[in-house]
């Protein structure tokens, strides 16, 4: 397998273990929003309770920023992250081919009767999809890639912006 696909996998790796910790952090704090919540008698002092909050929100804010943004050195990228393995797909999208998007996918068979197992099933899904999407080409991926960036971008925007006018810098105005 391509060094740069092994590469792309690895951070895929990492991309998931960060989203697992986001998602038992948001668990972890919903249950104890829950408990107090339930019970009135703990609301008061709330500076724990508040502190608690803060917190969360600024892990989880910054576990998001982290997961998305990009940084650059001239044009070698320094971090692992969801922007930086689009774009390095887009600069690259031969390596996506049909094996390589299939390549987890397991065959199935067909009985005599013509008729095929669930995995048979999947695989032809997993065809199909790669057909209709890709089907014109490195082109088409890269296209596709560029429109997933600019999503990824515009829907994260307000969490960058927050994080920059408001966690990691003391800035008046805007926010």
């Amino acid at each position: 397998m391509d060094n740069k696909l092994q590469k792309w996998l690895a951070w895929v790796d990492e991309i998931h273990k960060e989203t697992q910790i986001l998602l038992i952090k948001t668990y972890l704090y919903d249950r104890y929003f829950e408990i107090v919540k339930a019970n009135p008698s703990i609301w008061s002092p709330n500076d724990f309770h508040q502190w608690s909050m803060r917190n969360y929100f600024d892990s989880a804010l910054m576990c998001i920023r982290r997961l998305v943004k990009m940084q650059r050195r001239g044009t070698r990228i320094e971090n692992i992250s969801l922007e930086g393995l689009l774009m390095e797909i887009q600069e690259s999208p031969e390596l996506i081919t049909r094996d390589f998007y299939l390549r987890d996918y397991q065959k199935g068979t067909v009985d005599k009767s013509g008729i095929p197992d669930p995995q048979a099933w999947t695989y032809a899904l997993g065809k199909d999809t790669y057909a209709k999407k890709w089907a014109d080409g490195d082109d088409a991926l890269a296209d596709v890639v560029a429109m997933d960036i600019a999503e990824l971008k515009e829907e994260t925007k307000i969490v960058e912006d927050f994080i920059d006018n408001t966690l990691a810098h003391h800035q008046k105005g805007k926010k």
